[in-house]
This record gives C-alpha cells, sequence and structure tokens, in this order.
C-alpha cells in the first residue's frame, strides 16, 4: 500500500508533498521520514528506533500509530471525489525533453508581458473581425482536426512550462469533465512549487492557444480562407471557457492560488452551505465574494437548462419539429442528475 505514495521536495521550508495517483497532501519531515521507513517495510517499533537514534528524540508506539492511521492511511485510502472521468491515457510528456529555449518563454520576466500583448491582440481581432461560416463537409472536417490539435498543444503547454520548473508530467489523456470532453494532463506534483510557479503552470495552456490564435488570423490574412477565421473565433471562445473561475479548468486553478486555498471548490461550498443556513460565515471576504458569484453562476446555468428543457416539452406537446440540439439542454440534466447521485452513493461508501 505505502508503495504507491510518491514524496517531494517543496519550494517550502519544512514542508513535503505526498503524491498517491491524483491525491496529494502537505506533510511535514516526521511524517515524510515515517512513509519513507513504510516504504522500506520497516516495522512499528523499527522506526521507533531509527527515528529517536535520529533526531534524539522520544517517541512512543502510540504516536506513530497515530501517525500511521489518522495521517498516513487515511490518506491513502481517501475516495477522491472528482467531476473528471478518465477515458484512456495517449502519452507520457515526461519522457520528452523540450529545448532551452523553449522552456525560457516561461520565464515569468518574459512570460507575462508577451501574453498580455498577445491577449490584447487576441481580444481586439475577435470582436472586430466577425465569424465566417463553413459551408462544406470538407472545412468541417479540417475544423475538427484544428480543434483536436489545439486542444493538445493547449495540455502541452502546461507540460512545457511544468519542465521548466523540474515537474514531470507523466500523463496526457482524455475524459470527460461535467458534460464536457477534454484533454487533461496530470500536474499533481506541481503542488510542490510556489504560487507564481504554479500560476505560470496554469496560465500557459491559454498562452499556446493565444500564440495559435495569432497564427489561424494570420493565415487568414494572406489566404482569406473561412476556416481560419472560424478555427480562431472557437479558440478564442475555448480561451473564454477555460478562463472561468467557477468550473475546474485553468481559471479555477488561477484564482485557487491567488487565493492561496488549495480546495478552493471544498471550501466555497461550505461557505455556500452557512450562506444558506443563515450561519454567520467566517471566512475571508474574497473567499465569501467567490462564492456568491459562483451560486449566482450555477443558478444562471440552472435557468438555462431548466428553459430549454420546458421549451423542449412544449415542443413534444405541440407536435412540432425537434431539432438534434433539442436534446441536449436533456442530456446535460440526466448527467447532471446522474453525478450529484453517484457522487453521494460514493461518500457513502
Amino acid at each position: 500500500m505505502y508503495s504507491k505514495i510518491e514524496i517531494y521536495n517543496t519550494d517550502f521550508t519544512d514542508k513535503y508533498l505526498l503524491k498517491v495517483e491524483d491525491k496529494t497532501m502537505y506533510v511535514g519531515f516526521l511524517i515524510k521520514e515515517v512513509v519513507e521507513l513504510l516504504k522500506e517495510n520497516k516495522t512499528i517499533n523499527q522506526i521507533i528506533n531509527i527515528l529517536n537514534f535520529k533526531h534524539q528524540i522520544d517517541l512512543k508506539e502510540e504516536d506513530i500509530n497515530e501517525i500511521v492511521t489518522n495521517k498516513i492511511n487515511n490518506f491513502v485510502q481517501q475516495k477522491n471525489i472528482t467531476t473528471l472521468v478518465k477515458l484512456f491515457k495517449i502519452l507520457d510528456p515526461s519522457k520528452f525533453t523540450f529545448p532551452f529555449i523553449v522552456t525560457t518563454i516561461f520565464d515569468k520576466k518574459i512570460f507575462y508581458p508577451f501574453l498580455s500583448i498577445i491577449l490584447v491582440l487576441n481580444s481586439f481581432l475577435f470582436f472586430s473581425q466577425g465569424n465566417q461560416p463553413l459551408k462544406t463537409t470538407t472545412d468541417w472536417l479540417i475544423w475538427a482536426i484544428l480543434l483536436i490539435l489545439i486542444l493538445i498543444l493547449h495540455e502541452l503547454g502546461h507540460t512545457v512550462s511544468a519542465q521548466k520548473f523540474n515537474v514531470k508530467v507523466h500523463e496526457l489523456g482524455f475524459g470527460i469533465y461535467s458534460i464536457f470532453p477534454v484533454f487533461y494532463v496530470d500536474l499533481g506534483e506541481s503542488w510542490k512549487l510556489k504560487i507564481e510557479k504554479r500560476t505560470v503552470i496554469n496560465f500557459s495552456g491559454i498562452f499556446i492557444q493565444l500564440i495559435l490564435g495569432c497564427l489561424f488570423y494570420t493565415l487568414y490574412f494572406y489566404y482569406n480562407k473561412p476556416i481560419f477565421i472560424h478555427i480562431f473565433h472557437t479558440n478564442f471562445l475555448i480561451i473564454i471557457l477555460n478562463l472561468n473561475p467557477f468550473l475546474k479548468f485553468d481559471g479555477y486553478w488561477i484564482v485557487s492560488d491567488l487565493l492561496n486555498e488549495k480546495n478552493l471548490m471544498e471550501k466555497s461550498n461550505n461557505i455556500l452551505k452557512e450562506i444558506v443556513a443563515f450561519k454567520k460565515v467566517k471566512e475571508k471576504r474574497v473567499l465569501i465574494f467567490y462564492s456568491i458569484f459562483r451560486l449566482t453562476f450555477l443558478i444562471w446555468i440552472i435557468y438555462i437548462i431548466s428553459n430549454s428543457t420546458f421549451k423542449f416539452i412544449l415542443k413534444l406537446i405541440n407536435n412540432n419539429s425537434v431539432k438534434w440540439n433539442d436534446y441536449l439542454p436533456i442530456i446535460f440534466l440526466i448527467y447532471f442528475i446522474y453525478r450529484a447521485i453517484n457522487n453521494k452513493l460514493k461518500k457513502a461508501i
């Protein structure tokens, strides 16, 4: 059981990171050393003798049992409830080494000025240049291929910046997050870094997309093909979705880092429960505002789905023609109910 625990040094004084699959936990030197000894199959008595001799302390059997049972075992056995369903792994990015000239882009002195410039440029082009519809099957096929390429390069952007900060990414895969098909990378090791480094990693996928946006618009400028302006607009809309701080996309992790809250979603849920119960919330004001805005966003989503579902039912009653996209709200509603029930069952087990 203990062999699968990975241990990392961190940027923080006297703090280490434990990682098992998608779960991470910060610990002090004592728990870290207990884990190391457990990984070596040492007995409780051996662990006590080794640590007492090494640190000149007076640990007793109940002390180590407390650490093993209530800290380490709980961490390893804890069920990780997540809205990401991993379907399959595509590749192991840690096997690739990116040139120094590429990783240098993610130095914060270069990264943030460059990011700001291309974000303003993409925004200006998006709002000043209208989209054009695609008319041929070939154009739609090219669009789909380019879309998949964008999403994969987005994740590789996270990988390159992670490598810049000596974080290994062992998995790039495909899965379902809530209702969205997504590509993903395992960035659990990045929790060993300070906030400023993690923020660069979180922004780097969007950074790559902004560079691609400039490329697509340049191709449209020179060749005047609708496919290029269409994929440019699609790319920018994905960036906006990614920046949403209320879904666990890049925007959420950026806000989580800026607020220095590792479990922001859980903290926000607890705040909302206290607000609904008319209890006094003893949290930072910025967290309360975030939670209120998140609640507003969720209510808006529920309204959109409910309104669309009501219109769909009216169409069926009145025998009006139903298009394929009319079924989407029903699918979303069923999926949300399924996820809610499934999460409740996982917590109960």
